[in-house]
């Protein structure tokens, strides 16, 4: 990837039943729309986005709910979730094209820490999650599998440490990320939960140092998150020294100035994301403040993540935009997917690999056609051409006046 920072969205075309989700459900079975998430994915892409946070599911007493339950023990869960990889990667209809844009890619978060803690007591079943998600999705290689989101409970870089590490490590892999982490009681710092106490045992400091560290509750230039030393710069910069990968996020921003991004809770309060201007603003000052803007080995350093809560693909559109037009503000140049996704999907007169036969108009020639990308094409030998229409016109034209007054007659060509 040429870009100079990880342009990212989460939820905006989540993997589940809400209602701007890309599943639905027919006659109560679930399935993956491909037309819906192939056009959204197609817009955030030609926008500028190089990556897709992934949720393994979603409750169904969320704001909005999801219709039903929908997760990877549920039937066909893995089967779905592929086809859905492979459209958010390129959402392309073209067989065979070469010359592609990068595209995006993946990032799939297996625990959801902000919603479910039992992973921290039942190993096996961790592993098991874990080993499946690797079966499934595991030879794409643009799709990366994090530790979680928001896996932060104490006892977590235990998990990390004897459970997490060592299956990755097993399958030959490095976690993409940690989960964002904030500060608890007896632990070294947030950040450091999975970090010191848990990838370090299982790899190294030198491998630690280039997992991603997600950093939530990014509003603006002022977010605490960006410029205290207790909860952000001193991860955000260097560690030791030693320069370290972030992902700033919106996510659990409450208090934005966003007039479209909102939603109104049962309770009756309102949670409002940052405004364009704001996202800017906190990206803007991060990378101007930043020492140095990619790892020594040229690994992308930053990341920022962009998360609705408005749930449309025109408000996201707008957020990963601001995203863009900073790395074109920094770098000098636009994001290599910027406007190369103009099309929405066309429905195909047929399917791959279909065939079907016609006669000639003069029923002398059998023709076969044979559907490519979409279209039908014939093969094999043309129809002969078919003569003009007779009319008296036609003959008038060419001053023919014995056929003319036949014609007018009815008396031609019997």
């Amino acid at each position: 990837m040429k870009d100079k920072i990880l342009i990212i969205n989460c939820g905006d075309i989540m993997f589940d039943t809400r209602p701007a989700g890309a599943l639905v459900v027919d006659n109560g079975v679930v399935k993956f729309d491909k037309v819906k998430t192939f056009n959204a994915a197609r817009r955030l892409l030609n926008t500028g986005l190089n990556m897709f946070y992934v949720n393994r599911f979603a409750l169904t007493t969320w704001t909005p709910p999801a219709a039903v339950p929908f997760d990877w023990e549920s039937p066909g869960y893995f089967e779905l979730m592929r086809e859905y990889v492979q459209v958010l990667h390129r959402p392309i209809q073209e067989v065979g094209a070469t010359q592609l844009p990068p595209g995006a890619e993946i990032v799939i978060d297996p625990f959801l820490g902000c919603i479910e803690n039992w992973m921290y007591s039942d190993y096996a079943k961790s592993a098991q999650l874990i080993n499946a998600f690797f079966a499934a999705l595991g030879d794409l290689p643009y799709v990366h599998f994090a530790i979680g989101r928001e896996c932060d409970a104490q006892d977590s870089w235990k998990w990390v440490r004897d459970c997490v590490g060592p299956a990755f490590k097993a399958a030959g892999r490095v976690p993409f990320s940690y989960g964002a982490s904030y500060c608890q009681a007896g632990a070294p710092g947030p950040m450091e939960l999975q970090k010191g106490w848990g990838v370090e045992k299982v790899w190294d400091e030198a491998t630690a140092l280039k997992v991603y560290r997600p950093v939530h509750g990014v509003k603006d230039e002022t977010s605490e998150s960006l410029g205290s030393v207790e909860h952000g710069s001193i991860y955000n910069w260097c560690q030791g020294g030693n320069p370290i990968c972030v992902i700033w996020s919106v996510d659990g921003v409450w208090d934005g100035d966003s007039q479209d991004d909102f939603i109104k809770l049962p309770s009756g309060q309102v949670q409002r994301r940052p405004s364009t201007d704001q996202i800017k603003s906190a990206l803007r000052y991060a990378l101007n403040n930043s020492p140095r803007k990619l790892m020594a080995d040229g690994q992308v350093k930053y990341g920022f993540e962009t998360m609705t809560k408005a749930m449309t693909i025109d408000v996201a559109v707008k957020q990963v935009q601001a995203v863009a037009e900073i790395h074109s503000e920094i770098f000098g140049v636009v994001p290599e997917n910027y406007g190369q996704w103009p099309n929405d999907w066309v429905e195909p007169e047929c399917q791959i690999g279909q065939t079907k036969t016609e006669k000639c108009w003069d029923g002398s020639v059998i023709i076969t056609h044979v559907c490519k990308e979409g279209k039908w094409q014939a093969t094999g030998t043309a129809c002969p051409v078919k003569p003009p229409t007779c009319t008296a016109w036609y003959h008038l034209k060419r001053l023919n006046f014995k056929a003319w007054f036949a014609h007018i007659q009815g008396k031609h060509n019997k």
